[in-house]
């Protein structure tokens, strides 16, 4: 399912990642191999944590509207909380894979294709994005304005859901974006008993805020991953020479890491 809406991700999977692992040589061996060097495990890792976020968040989406029970654990509201926390996350991870990317780059000795504006309290944390462009001009850039719809979506709902107000949801109707402030918290409910016509005018379904976040967090992921695949695809020799390189990696198997795992 996530494939299915994340095509760019499995692009630069395929291209970037799978000659990484054993699988050229072991097909059912999907380990990352450890002998590669540090930028392009960076590369498999950064790449690894944005699919971990976005799979996530796909997941509690899919809890939340097809739950068989209310009473189940993960409750709506945790469903919630827990939905708009990975968001964030992918948003993050986006930022550090766009960074991995430009490492890798630089390492062969090419520009970087991100303009990733770093915090300035935590030196070379990255903040946000300010850009991205293909080095060939043959991949759109980067729609920043979609980036900061994205940022601003996640920080509106985020913010108040996990820092100061986690419960404002009420029979999976969520205030809308405007409303947030006027209608977050313990608080909320009782307005609504006074003025019952408000979670029609003020509020929203709960799906379709979810399917507003997934679907910005799709469309920036995409471009992004879509950048940084055509970035990596025009690196040179040295570039294919350090994926392909296995050094003691090819006296190992599947079943040594599988037993690591058992112990």
């Amino acid at each position: 399912l996530v494939l299915d809406r994340f095509p760019a991700y499995e692009r630069f999977w395929r291209s970037h990642v799978v000659p990484l692992s054993f699988r050229p040589r072991q097909p059912d061996n999907q380990f990352i191999r450890p002998s590669l060097a540090p930028h392009l495990v960076a590369l498999a890792d950064a790449s690894y944590a944005v699919f971990y976020h976005v799979a996530h968040v796909h997941a509690y989406e899919q809890r939340m509207l097809f739950r068989k029970d209310p009473h189940d654990f993960p409750r709506p509201t945790e469903c919630l909380y827990c939905f708009f926390a990975h968001a964030h996350s992918a948003h993050e991870a986006l930022l550090h894979f766009g960074q991995a990317v430009n490492r890798a780059l630089g390492h062969y000795g090419r520009e970087e294709v991100f303009d990733i504006e770093r915090d300035a309290q935590l030196g070379r944390h990255p903040h946000r994005l300010r850009g991205g462009t293909s080095p060939d001009g043959t991949c759109p850039p980067l729609d920043v304005a979609a980036y900061q719809r994205l940022q601003t979506t996640l920080s509106a709902y985020r913010n108040l859901l996990i820092h100061e107000k986690p419960i404002f949801m009420q029979n999976l109707w969520l205030p809308q974006k405007a409303k947030l402030d006027a209608y977050a918290g313990l608080g909320a409910i009782g307005k609504l008993v006074k003025d019952p016509d408000a979670l029609r005018r003020d509020y929203r379904e709960v799906g379709e805020a979810m399917q507003e976040v997934i679907a910005l967090v799709k469309e920036v992921a995409d471009m992004v991953f879509a950048l940084a695949t055509r970035a990596l695809d025009g690196l040179g020799d040295d570039y294919g020479k350090d994926q392909g390189y296995w050094g003691d990696d090819r006296k190992l198997d599947r079943g040594r890491f599988e037993r690591v795992r058992e112990k």
